[in-house]
């Protein structure tokens, strides 16, 4: 990326601050957001509760429904 680039990439950064036990994504929801983890942890979930994915600090997720223009795959919740 060059300098005007990233200057673009920032000015559309925003930082939301969640709590444990919130959710961040909902199954099925349109999406709008890509997510990055700066600090804490996430699951992403399916109906069943079933866990089928952690992330940390410096992962990424929501990027597949705004690729794809399709619903939320999972609901991702703060832990």
């Amino acid at each position: 990326m060059d300098i005007y680039e990233r200057s673009k990439f920032a000015d559309a950064v925003k930082e939301q601050k969640v709590v444990a036990g919130e959710k961040i994504i909902t199954k099925g929801e349109e999406g709008e957001t890509f997510y990055i983890l700066l600090e804490g942890e996430a699951q992403a979930t399916l109906d069943d509760n079933k866990v089928v994915m952690n992330y940390g600090p410096g992962d990424y997720f929501g990027e597949l429904a705004l690729l794809r223009g399709e619903p939320r795959a999972a609901n991702v919740i703060a832990v």
